[in-house]
């Protein structure tokens, strides 16, 4: 509900991207984001993932926006619904190199058949992808789990050996 879109236990996420788009648009964040907003924004652009997701968490991002509304309501709006739309991953190109997409069937941010459709939209594309799925529980847990295969592609695509393509059980 509306509560849940206001308050998250990933709010440090959010304020992450804020901060990217703010920098890369030179968009002036006072304009958006009150005082609390501008030092938690701030803060947080400063922190590792895991202090910056127990800092900022169950914040109610209303009490952060210059105008009271949440983030989510926040970025449906102009300037911001214009630059999502060009950073939608996937959508009219996609890799010339080895990519790797890790999934946790029990991500509770991304749905699963997000990764999914995108690793499917890649590989019609020509590309090829390792689609690695996983069941670390959580979003930050999936990360982990996947930690070792990231390793494993990584360490094959710079050495310029070969990575498996998943593209043929998609």
């Amino acid at each position: 509900g509306d509560v849940y879109k206001r308050q998250s236990l990933y709010n440090a996420f959010l304020l992450f991207a804020m901060s990217g788009i703010f920098e890369s648009e030179g968009l002036d964040p006072a304009e958006f984001l009150n005082a609390e907003g501008q030092d938690r924004l701030a803060e947080a652009s400063q922190q590792c993932l895991i202090p910056a997701l127990i800092n900022h968490k169950f914040v109610d991002t209303s009490t952060l926006t210059a105008d009271g509304s949440s983030f989510t309501d926040l970025i449906q709006e102009e300037p911001f619904t214009s630059i999502l739309a060009t950073q939608v991953i996937g959508e009219g190109r996609s890799p010339q190199v080895p990519v790797q997409i890790n999934h946790s069937a029990l991500d509770d941010v991304i749905p699963y058949s997000t990764g999914q459709n995108l690793a499917q939209r890649w590989c019609a594309a020509g590309s090829h992808v390792t689609f690695s799925s996983n069941l670390g529980p959580t979003h930050i847990g999936g990360y982990v789990a996947g930690l070792p295969g990231v390793a494993l592609f990584t360490s094959r695509t710079l050495s310029q050996r070969s990575v498996l393509n998943s593209c043929w059980r998609l």
